[in-house]
């Protein structure tokens, strides 16, 4: 059974989740032809090669599972780039068009697009060859087993005893060494898959994105601040700013598995952007936190908001297991001093307000205190 190879149909396209369904496929084909030949072979030590298979065609199942999770992410990065870009045409009726940087973001991000793509193709690629020879090596082996049980089967004599088992000793010790070179091979992809995650990290940085909730990431978030206070101290337009912290999320990780706990933080997001204007910026800022920047709004506008968006969360049930989950979250607001104000200094004091927040009983909105004055000199 050959997997048809990339390289020979360069002007198709590529589908990584096609690919990484087929290569997982022909590792449950190498495992089941693997119980076999153990079930059969019960002459000699014909079980420990069986069960090298089995282990190797195993470990294979893991790399396909975790290279189909990095080309779903890809695609989900595909297609929030397309929800944007729709939104965009959507909202372009004012004849804007785009500014040099935007084009030039757009650019980039394309770019590690099309890298990751061909890091994921290249490494489907070659656990494909890697699976093609395991497969083709495990029949070879599976077949001239069976010739020798009807080999021992005719033999008359001590001699030709002696002879045969001589020869299964000696491809015994093929098939050991043939299993070290695919351990070695393994361990060669086990390296490229912690490379290729790297690389997926850097992608998401990169693009700005948060690919598990596809909302804006921490980067993101970080440079929409910074741009709201120079225009803030430039105009004296003030803006406020919210941080948002899920209560007890451990617990649901720890109780119901990281996958609730992930379609947690998706509703959450969700929840968060359908309570916030169009103009306003929602982010991951880490973990279960999020924030929300709003512009041209006060400390008490902000306030109405983070209640809005807690009263929605508490609401919110998410279905797993035959059960319904709730959270709720907790939130501290702040407002932009243009004069006695740093990013970092309100960051502090709405920090310090979800604190307090969290400590007064959770499920809760903290407005922060205003900026100190700064002593003359």
């Amino acid at each position: 059974m050959r997997i048809p190879s990339l390289r020979h149909r360069p002007s198709r396209k590529f589908h990584p989740i096609r690919w990484a369904v087929a290569i997982h496929a022909l590792a449950l084909i190498s495992i089941w032809h693997g119980r076999a030949w153990a079930q059969d072979a019960d002459a000699g030590s014909g079980g420990e090669p069986s069960l090298l298979v089995v282990g190797m065609a195993a470990a294979i199942l893991v790399l396909v599972a975790v290279i189909g999770l990095l080309a779903l992410q890809l695609g989900k990065l595909r297609s929030s780039r397309g929800k944007r870009s729709a939104e965009d045409t959507r909202s372009g009726g004012d004849g804007a068009e785009p500014t040099s940087a935007e084009t030039s973001k757009a650019e980039e991000q394309a770019q590690t697009i099309e890298s990751s793509k061909k890091v994921i193709q290249d490494l489907l690629l070659n656990l494909s060859e890697m699976v093609n020879d395991l497969i083709e090596q495990q029949s070879s082996y599976s077949g001239r087993m069976e010739d020798h049980k009807a080999e021992i089967q005719k033999i008359t004599t001590v001699a030709k005893l002696r002879e045969t088992v001589k020869i299964i000793i000696r491809e015994l010790d093929e098939i050991h060494a043939a299993g070290e070179r695919y351990r070695d091979q393994l361990n060669e992809a086990h390296d490229k898959i912690q490379t290729q995650q790297e690389l997926m990290d850097e992608i998401q940085t990169a693009a700005k994105i948060d690919f598990l909730t596809k909302i804006a990431n921490r980067r993101a978030f970080d440079e929409r601040l910074a741009e709201e206070f120079a225009r803030g101290k430039r105009y004296d337009h003030p803006f406020a700013l919210a941080l948002l912290d899920i209560d007890h999320f451990k617990a649901i990780n720890d109780k119901h598995g990281h996958v609730a706990g992930d379609k947690m933080l998706q509703l959450v997001a969700m929840r968060m952007e359908q309570q916030v204007r169009l103009t306003d910026f929602v982010a991951r800022y880490g973990g279960e936190e999020f924030a929300i920047l709003l512009p041209e709004s006060s400390a008490e506008q902000a306030l109405l908001v983070a209640q809005k968006v807690r009263e929605a969360v508490k609401q919110a049930g998410l279905r797993h297991d035959q059960m319904t989950l709730r959270v709720t979250i907790s939130a501290g607001v702040g407002e932009m001093n243009p004069k006695r104000d740093t990013p970092e200094m309100l960051t502090k004091r709405v920090d310090a307000a979800l604190y307090r927040a969290k400590q007064s009983g959770r499920n809760r909105v903290e407005k922060a205190e205003p900026p100190p004055l700064f002593r003359g000199g």
